[in-house]
């Protein structure tokens, strides 16, 4: 890797941030997903037969940055777009979690469907 002058990005502080550097702008940039300023949205939701968009709340947090779903039913769930189905879903297994990473000025909807009802948990960040 050659050498660089390029400055670590610091806080008001001076203390360093979390960061990484970028080849493509030759910079150091923060590095948002491990920048945790609030405290996180949890839930419980039911997945239904009829996709729906998924998150820990009322609705999707603001500016959340990431987002992790637990499958807790017995069985699998499926996620994707708005036109997810079980047949054409990413599978989420049965015990198993996902996590989404979001920049927190885009709002990005995630949809989940099952056969059946099924219970996952949200946690929003």
């Amino acid at each position: 890797m050659p050498y660089n002058v390029k400055s670590q990005k610091k806080d008001s502080s001076g203390y360093l941030i979390p960061q990484a550097f970028n080849y493509y702008t030759n910079q150091f940039q923060p590095n948002f997903i491990s920048l945790i300023t609030v405290p996180p949205t949890t839930g419980a939701k039911t997945v239904t037969n009829v996709a729906a968009s998924i998150f820990a709340n009322t609705e999707t947090k603001a500016n959340r940055t990431s987002m992790t779903v637990y499958n807790e039913s017995d069985s699998n769930v499926y996620w994707g777009d708005n036109s997810v189905t079980v047949a054409t879903g990413m599978t989420l297994l049965s015990g198993d979690s996902v996590t989404f990473n979001f920049h927190p000025e885009i709002l990005v909807d995630i949809y989940f469907i099952s056969s059946l009802n099924k219970s996952v948990r949200v946690e929003e960040v």
